[in-house]
């Protein structure tokens, strides 16, 4: 129905607006708002056959991956989103969050540490998951527990970045 009619109009007016990659972007997020995992995939990957650097289709890519609860491609499409913007916070706290989902908190505890922390404006959510962390894990993880002095000096070892 709606989807023909403009996938229609979009269609045509392709060629004139080659250049740019928003309107494809537009299209997988569309079908992304949607829940059509599958359209949306296919839309943004006909849009990175295009613009293979543009980091905004690789995120669109990462999301509808999460979506279809394909964590392998969407880590792999996460990491390289935040490989082309190393300082996007939205994308470091993406695969910061698919470590902790996964379970490889050790991996999320470091990549919170050594990486978001060091960013300006990165240090608070740096902090909040890592208490995140180590609420998931009952308040005990690898020998660190909420309260403890251990815990405290993690902590403060991380504020002092």
């Amino acid at each position: 129905g709606q989807y023909g009619l403009a996938e229609k109009h979009f269609s045509s007016g392709l060629e004139y607006i080659k250049k740019s990659s928003d309107p494809y972007l537009s299209y997988g997020n569309t079908y992304f708002n949607y829940g059509e995992a599958d359209r949306a995939e296919k839309k943004y990957k006909t849009a990175l056959a295009l613009f293979p650097k543009n980091d905004k289709i690789i995120y669109g890519l990462y999301r509808t991956y999460i979506l279809k609860k394909n964590y392998p491609l969407a880590e792999k499409s996460i990491k390289q989103a935040v490989k082309l913007k190393r300082k996007n916070l939205d994308y470091l706290d993406a695969l910061g969050k698919l470590y902790i989902s996964s379970g490889r908190y050790d991996t999320a505890i470091k990549y919170y540490k050594d990486k978001i922390a060091n960013i300006s404006k990165g240090k608070t959510l740096s902090l909040a998951r890592l208490l995140q962390i180590f609420i998931i894990k009952d308040s005990k993880f690898m020998g660190y527990n909420l309260g403890s002095k251990r815990s405290e000096e993690h902590t403060s070892e991380l504020q002092s970045h």
